[in-house]
C-alpha cells in the first residue's frame, strides 16, 4: 500500500485521511493496513485497486500482473457507466 501511495504521489502526510475517505472506513483500519496489522476486507480492496488502477490479485498476495490492463480500465468504466445509466432511468 506504502509502494502504491509513493507510485500514485499521495503525500506521506495524509494519506491514511484520504485513503479512509475513499473507502468510508476508520483511521484505524487504514492504520492497520499500513502497518501490516491486517488487510482491507473486499469492498475496500476493491475500491483500492480502482483508485490505484491495480489487479485485485496483484494487491492481495502480490502475485501476477500488477496493472489493469487498458482494456480491464475501459471495461471497468463501461460497467460503471452502465451502473450510473440505469440508476438514473429507474
Amino acid at each position: 500500500l506504502i509502494e502504491l501511495c509513493n507510485e500514485k504521489g499521495l503525500a506521506k502526510r495524509g494519506r491514511q485521511t484520504f485513503l479512509m475517505k475513499l473507502t468510508n472506513t476508520r483511521q484505524q483500519s487504514v492504520s492497520k493496513w499500513f502497518n501490516g496489522k491486517a488487510i482491507p476486507e473486499y469492498d475496500h480492496a476493491i475500491q483500492l485497486c480502482k483508485y490505484f488502477n491495480v489487479k485485485f490479485e496483484w494487491f492481495m498476495t502480490g502475485r501476477g500482473d500488477k496493472y489493469m490492463d487498458p482494456v480491464d480500465i475501459n471495461t471497468q468504466r463501461n460497467i460503471e457507466t452502465k451502473k450510473f445509466i440505469d440508476l438514473l432511468n429507474q
